[in-house]
């Protein structure tokens, strides 16, 4: 269902005078790409959002500092690709935009936790991340900080914003 170039066709008329006397003229058509299958967007955009956690794991678990404009740089990231992958227009591809861009900055925050524990039990990442599964909701819920909203609003608000093209 993707890949299609479809033609929008502007309806042009005669130059026609107005009242002041100048001439009328229709921009010339503009050509628009098909809107891929919304399936392969979210796979899309789901791959970069875990790529980018682990990313952000990474950065945190080396400078040992947790930096909140990672937040932004997902919500970019994501955005940027389900609007390559996507060519939609309409509001669903801002939707998924922002939905895998706050999931890419909790997955951040989760990985770098079980980073953590493992460093601190002494255990790989994978035994860490496994063992302490059911316990996601409160480790987020612990490590909270107030200023993570305003990150996490903005990772939405880009994933939203760059997610959908533009119609100009």
């Amino acid at each position: 269902m993707g890949g299609i170039a479809v033609e929008n066709q502007a309806k042009t008329t005669p130059s026609t005078p107005t009242s002041t006397g100048s001439t009328f003229h229709a921009k010339p058509a503009r050509k628009y790409s098909a809107p891929a299958n919304i399936s392969m967007v979210i796979a899309a955009g789901l791959a970069v959002s875990i790529g980018c956690a682990a990313l952000w794991a990474v950065i945190t678990a080396v400078t040992e500092y947790q930096i909140g404009w990672m937040a932004i740089g997902i919500g970019f990231a994501v955005g940027y690709t389900i609007r390559l992958t996507g060519s939609g227009m309409a509001p669903i591809f801002g939707i998924v935009g922002a939905a895998l861009s706050l999931l890419g900055c909790i997955l951040g925050n989760l990985f770098t936790i079980y980073y953590f524990i493992a460093q601190q039990e002494q255990q790989s990442f994978l035994s860490a991340l496994t063992a302490n599964l059911s316990a996601a909701p409160t480790l987020l819920a612990s490590s909270a900080h107030p200023m993570d909203l305003l990150f996490y609003g903005l990772a939405l608000y880009y994933g939203y914003k760059l997610s959908i093209q533009s119609r100009a």
